[in-house]
């Protein structure tokens, strides 16, 4: 049946959607605000990408009256050409496709498409209601309403009226903000005849010819110049800085221009080109206003396109294409087929296919082509994988949004290779193919019918007992019912075959003859096997006969038999023997699959909750990358349609029981054929997930490659333009300024790897000044030294620094910058530093155990790392080993002279000052690496490389040492720690003082000392021999050090950036040794999307509240990161990943200890916020210990509702974006943000 659909706006958009969904059979009806009066607009291109979906259209390309476009030249403002960057007929054979470029008048398409419109298709053409302005659209009902009160519903809503649109604000609930590029544009027209009558002109025309895109381009505006009308008009545009020019109306065609401003716009062109501009006719100025892209293009019935969905600017000359391709795209997916319960899943599929393209080339087309890299940091807050596009015109013309569609919507569709058939859902192919297999058509092996498995079967609870159920249990299904695959009522006859006149019969059923003694009983009723395990089973026990062969004996009619063991729920399972174990891994292993399921798919019971939770099977990246679908898997292992528990069961219901193990059938089992097996469905086990579709996406650690030129960030933005005044403000001057030969020595290697390609070369080589690169070192010491003391100041920029070591630390301090474009520079030079560092050993092999490289190759891979991308992040997992590797080789992980020695050389102190901080400097880079390595594990839950033992140097000498800036105050220094006995991880271990040896190291000691308990606390590793640690013991010791810590705040003893990072680090560890053994994400991911039976819920909300005090402290601790994250300088890049976790651990306790769980806290109980200083007082400590209390958040109120938990999250995704310095904050804020919104 076809859908009604109702298209809002008459423009390009409108016209070209209704024209696709009208092809597919679909009744719509147009509602336009205007009379179709006014001749609107001016010259439009129409690149390949738009010309073959009007071609699929029927477009007879002729009547756009069109200049066909060979090339795109740029100029200069007087006039001289500097290059062609397109030449179509080149670019259409490197991407293989030869749709035309046209150009033509806006007016004649959109003439051309009221004219397709107007013609029947099939009987059938849309309906357009003129003068019909809309004032509200209800996207849930599907209800437009005009201004006149009349209202139009249908099935779907398109809408597609422009940037002022109505329907957006249906969509993101609230009004539509416009935001102002600061530009503005004049448009107009010449003809062609009066440019050749001015002999100024006529040159200028010559020179262009009249099949070609001109841009003529000054520092800060251009002349767009282009034919249209068979070439009898010339179009130009004149895009320009908007100023203090308040005069032209934001998004507007309507507007007259003054041609005197026109000409004061362009006074710095070419005679010729000023004549041109003075030739102008029907002359219009256009503000280049914009808004920010919903966060979705759909909402209930609603789909907006076009401007409405992506308003797109002229720049790239996309914006007609853009709407053309979201037509195109409905009219893939809005199949004759398709009815009114596939009307949502067919929206997600189209917000799928248009968002990101769409809204990248939106974002693109805000700035003209060599200024689109400044875009990729906005880009990426609505397309978080978003890549910068190397090309646009490759980007924009090789799309084809009708065929991904499709794609799509075959992807979600079973095709049965036996018969060609195809079915929408998974449950219909089950059905279907079992009639090619010959086998009992249904699932259920209870009664044989399949649609009340879910409700009948999959909700034993643990007594054994079934929830009540009006829906009475039949043994069979008629033949008929059998047939058509529907419910069937059991009678004789049933009334469906009455009702439909058909002879009702029922089939024996086709049993297997397990021996014969089992036929002499073929007569009676048996009992078919369960769903379910009870616990308290026993094998002796069987439905049809003993483990002897001989026929059971009678059982009273009271006596509940219990299930059978063969397929189970994931509250009910029983052990599996170690054979059945085997033969499922072989089964699994034949199709590629064996490998993902043992190690990630634990047994799961009711006493182990915490045990299933724990395991790498919901760890991070196991939850929300390796789960098989349970559709595709259940067709290759198992011959029951899927469930929708939880992996683990589809895993234990795939295995094949052993019947030594079960006796329920003494007789070997026949084996079942399987369903054919198609490439599809191979694909679909290596691409499927359980996790929610924006999962995917929501992991740092998720990285899909494409092509290295995309995901690589290749190209510099440039930094020449900056002013003077800008640079100095970030120059803090601590070291040096910067020597310009380390410049030169980049741009040397740079150089000499593009000339000899190891790499695939940048696009845009342009290092940045010398001023900006020292202004960024300066940066490095006044935000990350501190907290990160690996680097002697003091000697830092010197003759004796590394040029690549003085480029990476650039790097690192670029990401605290505030000029424009810093992070997007620092993600390049990090690549940079690495192709040069691997460069340099590959050719020099001696710098392979310079401590100099070491450190470039640790700071680096913290860039890497932490920076948001997640290319990067997957670098530096292959490149963690390296500089630990390194280290090893130059044993700076052990101690290699005594400082005692060191102290007592009969030499100047110059010298032995010198000696000294080359030795210091060894065992801080050691600590360093160890530190870095070992955040693997307690960032990304990996393993580490560097074991706790391995650590055999000293710790690392007091700051006070270490940024002493000449020998003289190094001795006055020296002498009051000489007499300290030297210190290694083991002696700090066994003796357990932290407070005696907390006062003697550096800031790097301190940190160890911390990761050491941290380490305990996640049962990371320990140190060999040295003693297991208890968890409270290591809770005491915490505390201890968090004392020590805020004693040294009182006191400004440290510097209080330092002080702050201890304390957070400190408050993480009590946070973790606190929380239930779970893996955070994935505990809220299922929570949220309801994955877990109200058993295991509620096992987890004991462990979180009532049985122990453990979850409350975790959550008063999580709640003292988040402040000391909010109301401290935190530059480390630790920041980031403990507010995040922290802000899963406050929800996670929130969601789980709410009224459903446990009873509300009477009213009389005390309320308590948790907040600085006195954080609750002795009311917090009551409630840690007893529960007695109301908590809340400062600026959340009650966390433990609902409404406090929404809150919470966006105040949380607000605290991640003020956390600019280490880009990894970003990815964790598209977390919480998806979060909100699932």
């Amino acid at each position: 049946m076809p859908l009604k659909i109702i298209v809002v706006g008459a423009g390009l958009a409108g016209l070209g959607a209704a024209i696709a969904l009208n092809r597919q059979g679909h009744d719509i009806e147009i509602l336009e605000q205007s009379g179709f009066l006014n001749e609107v607009g001016a010259a439009i291109h129409m690149a390949p990408n738009a010309t073959r979906i009007l071609k699929d259209w029927g477009c007879n390309l002729e009547n756009l009256q069109p200049v066909h476009c060979n090339k795109l030249r740029l100029w200069d403002h007087q006039g001289n050409l500097i290059r062609t960057p397109v030449v179509t007929k080149d670019a259409q054979e490197a991407l293989g496709i030869y749709d035309e470029w046209l150009l033509t008048h806006r007016v004649d398409l959109h003439n051309t498409l009221r004219d397709m419109a107007a013609k029947e298709v099939n009987g059938k053409k849309p309906a357009i209601h003129l003068r019909s302005r809309v004032a509200s659209v209800d996207p849930e009902a599907g209800v437009v309403t005009l201004e006149d009160g009349t209202k139009f519903t249908g099935d779907l809503i398109i809408g597609a009226d422009g940037i002022h649109s109505r329907c957006v604000s249906s969509v993101i609930g609230g009004p539509t903000q416009k935001e102002s590029t600061g530009q503005n544009c004049f448009r107009f027209l010449i003809p062609v005849s009066k440019m050749k009558s001015n002999p100024l002109t006529a040159s200028l025309l010559e020179k262009m010819g009249s099949d070609a895109v001109d841009v003529f381009a000054s520092e800060d505006r251009r002349l767009v110049v282009y034919p249209c009308r068979h070439g009898d008009l010339l179009n130009v545009a004149a895009i320009h800085p908007s100023g203090a020019d308040s005069s032209a109306r934001e998004s507007s065609w309507l507007d007259s221009g003054n041609l005197d401003s026109l000409l004061e716009t362009c006074s710095a062109f070419s005679p010729e080109l000023r004549e041109m501009c003075r030739l102008a006719e029907d002359l219009k100025l256009w503000s280049l206003a914009s808004r920010s892209p919903p966060r979705t293009f759909i909402r209930g019935k609603l789909a907006l396109i076009g401007d409405a969905a992506h308003p797109t600017l002229p720049h790239q000359g996309q914006g007609g294409a853009q709407s053309f391709e979201d037509g195109a795209a409905l009219g893939a997916l809005f199949t004759p087929e398709c009815t009114k319960d596939d009307i949502p899943g067919r929206l997600e599929l189209y917000n799928k296919v248009r968002y990101g393209r769409s809204v990248t080339v939106m974002m693109m087309s805000k700035v003209s082509d060599d200024r689109r890299g400044q875009m990729l940091d906005e880009l990426r807050t609505y397309v978080p994988d978003a890549e910068l596009p190397p090309d646009m015109f490759s980007y924009t013309w090789s799309s084809y949004p009708g065929r991904e569609a499709q794609q799509l919507l075959q992807a979600t569709q079973w095709l049965c290779e036996a018969c060609n058939a195809s079915f929408h859902r998974p449950e219909h192919y089950q059905r279907h193919i079992r009639t090619h297999t010959k086998e009992k058509p249904f699932a259920c092996v209870e009664d044989s019918l399949a649609r009340h498995h879910g409700t009948k079967h999959e909700h034993i609870v643990p007594n054994g007992s079934t929830h009540t159920n009006e829906r009475r249990r039949v043994a069979q299904a008629c033949k008929q019912c059998n047939l058509s695959k529907v419910r069937c009522d059991g009678q004789n006859p049933c009334q469906r075959c009455q009702r439909n006149g058909a002879d009702c019969v029922y089939q024996s059923p086709q049993k297997r003859n397990v021996n014969s003694a089992a036929t002499t009983h073929s007569s009676k009723p048996k009992r078919h096997r369960g769903t379910a395990t009870s616990q308290n089973w026993e094998p002796s026990l069987t439905t049809d006969q003993q483990g002897d062969g001989r026929a059971s004996a009678q059982l009273p009619d009271n006596f509940v038999l219990p299930p059978s063991p063969t397929i189970h729920t994931m509250t009910q399972l029983q052990p599996i023997s170690p054979t059945v174990n085997a033969r499922s891994v072989e089964n699994a292993e034949a199709f590629g699959i064996g490998s993902h399921l043992t190690s990630q798919i634990p047994a799961a019971t009711h006493e182990s909750t915490s045990a299933l939770f724990a395991t790498d099977a919901m760890g991070f990246e196991g939850f929300l990358g390796v789960d098989i679908d349970a559709n595709v898997l259940s067709n290759i292992l198992e011959q029951t349609p899927p469930s929708n528990g939880d992996l683990n069961d589809l895993w234990l219901a795939s295995a094949e029981t052993e019947p030594s193990y079960f006796s329920l059938n003494t007789a070997s089992r026949i084996p079942r054929p399987f369903p054919p097996l198609t490439p599809t469905a191979v694909a679909e086990i290596y691409r499927c997930s359980h996790s929610l579709e924006t999962d995917e996406a929501m992991e740092p650690r998720r990285y899909h490659p494409t092509a290295i030129n995309i995901d690589a960030q290749l190209s510099f933005p440039d930094m020449e333009g900056l002013s003077m005044e800008q640079v100095d403000e970030e120059n803090f001057a601590h070291v040096n300024d910067v020597p310009a030969t380390a410049v030169e020595e980049v741009h040397r290697v740079a150089r000499i790897m593009e000339r000899t390609p190891t790499f695939p070369p940048f696009t845009e080589l342009r290092i940045p000044p010398l001023p900006v690169i020292n202004s960024w070192v300066q940066l490095y010491f006044e935000h990350f030294h501190p907290v990160f003391p690996v680097l002697h100041k003091p000697s830092f920029c010197t003759p004796g620094t590394h040029w690549l070591l003085i480029f990476v630390v650039s790097a690192i301090g670029a990401q605290f910058s505030g000029l424009p474009h810093a992070q997007t520079c620092s993600r390049a030079m990090h690549e940079l530093v690495r192709r040069q560092s691997v460069h340099l050993c590959e050719n020099l092999n001696v710098h392979a155990r310079e401590l100099w490289l070491m450190r470039v190759f640790l700071l680096n891979l913290l860039g890497l790392r932490y920076s948001g991308e997640r290319r990067a992040l997957e670098l530096a997992e292959v490149y963690q080993a390296l500089p630990v590797t390194v280290a090893r080789r130059s044993q700076i992980l052990r101690s290699i002279v005594s400082l005692q020695k060191i102290f007592q050389l009969e030499l100047p102190n110059t010298q032995k000052w010198q000696i000294w901080t080359l030795d210091e400097e060894r065992r801080r880079t050691g600590y360093a690496i160890w530190l870095a390595d070992t955040s693997f594990s307690t960032h990304f839950d990996l393993s580490s490389v560097v074991r706790d033992d391995e650590m055999q140097n000293t710790l690392p000498q007091a700051e006070e040492l270490w940024e002493a800036t000449t020998a003289q105050g190094w001795a006055t220094f020296s002498t009051r720690t000489s007499r300290n006995k030297p210190l290694t991880l083991e002696h700090i271990t066994s003796d357990r003082n932290w407070p005696a040896i907390w006062s003697k190291t550096g800031t790097l000691g301190k940190q160890a000392i911390i990761q050491l308990l941290l380490n305990a606390v996640s049962n990371h590793q320990r140190l060999s021999g040295s003693p297991s640690f208890d968890s409270s013991e290591v809770n005491e010791d915490l505390r201890r050090l968090l004392e020590l810590t805020e004693n040294e705040e009182a006191l400004c003893s440290t510097e209080l950036r330092v002080c702050a990072t201890h304390r957070l680090m400190i408050l993480y560890a009590l946070m973790t040794n606190n929380i239930p053994k779970v893996s955070l994400l994935p505990t809220v991911l299922k929570i949220k999307g309801r994955h877990l039976s109200e058993f295991d819920l509620g096992k987890l909300a004991d462990e979180w509240g009532a049985v122990s005090h453990q979850g409350r402290s975790a959550f008063f601790y999580a709640a003292r990161v988040l402040e000391t994250v909010r109301s401290h300088h935190c530059a480390h890049y630790c920041a980031p990943v403990f507010f995040f976790r922290a802000v899963l651990v406050i929800w996670l306790y929130s969601s789980l200890c709410t009224p459903q769980g446990h009873p509300t806290p009477a009213t009389e109980a005390p309320s308590i916020t948790l907040r600085s200083p006195d954080w609750g007082g002795l009311d917090a400590v009551e409630w840690i210990s007893t529960g007695w209390g109301r908590i809340k958040l400062p600026g959340i109120g009650d966390i433990m509702t609902g409404r406090g938990r929404s809150r919470f999250l966006d105040e949380s995704i607000l605290g991640l974006r003020t956390l600019k310095y280490w880009g990894i904050s970003r990815i964790y804020e598209q977390v919480l943000t998806r979060l909100q919104a699932a």
